[in-house]
Parts: structure tokens; sequence; C-alpha cells
């Protein structure tokens, strides 16, 4: 793997990589170029969240849902944590004055 090219993704991205194309094309030129591929833990509480609300929206049945859900599981993403993510979290959030510190991690 080729640990000169990290890159952090967010939820919106995973949920778009599993239900459409619109991202595939990126998601494989990250691959080819062996990219280590981090995220903060709480990633798949937001996937699954996103997830969730495309099937009450009516956008994705139940079984998308589900499929949409393992693939995303089966990504190579690492999850990263540490104590000094939250403090900063909290600093991007005011500085930009978001609503909450979730995107922010």
């Amino acid at each position: 793997m080729n640990n000169s090219l990290m890159l952090c993704v967010d939820a919106s991205v995973i949920v778009r990589h599993v239900t459409s194309e619109s991202v595939m094309d990126l998601w494989e030129s990250w691959m080819q170029a062996e990219a280590k591929i981090i995220a903060p833990t709480l990633l798949y509480y937001e996937v699954t969240n996103g997830l969730y609300r495309y099937q009450k929206a009516g956008i994705l049945p139940s079984q998308a849902v589900e499929k949409a859900l393992a693939a995303a599981l089966a990504l190579p993403i690492e999850l990263v944590s540490n104590l000094d993510l939250h403090h900063r979290a909290r600093d991007v959030a005011v500085e930009y004055d978001l609503p909450a510190t979730y995107d922010a991690h």
C-alpha cells in the first residue's frame, strides 16, 4: 500500500459509493493509487443512518439498504480514533459556525 496518499472519507462519500455510480471512478482511482483510506470511528454510525434515511424517504427499498450497508462495511477503510480529535472537531465547528461537530470529526 502506498502510504504517501492518505485520504479521510466522509460518510456522504461512502453512501454515494454504495448506492450509486457517482463516485465509483473516484474510488477506483484511489484503489489504483493504493491510497490509505481512513475515517473517524463514527463513520459507520453515519453511514448506517444515511442509508436508513434513504429507506425512510422511500429512495431505497429495505433490501437495497441492507446490501449497501454490507458493501460499505466491507470497504478497506481504517478507522481512526484519538482523544485530541474531539477537541479539534469542536474547534473546527466553532471556526466555521457548523450546526454540529459530526462533520468536523
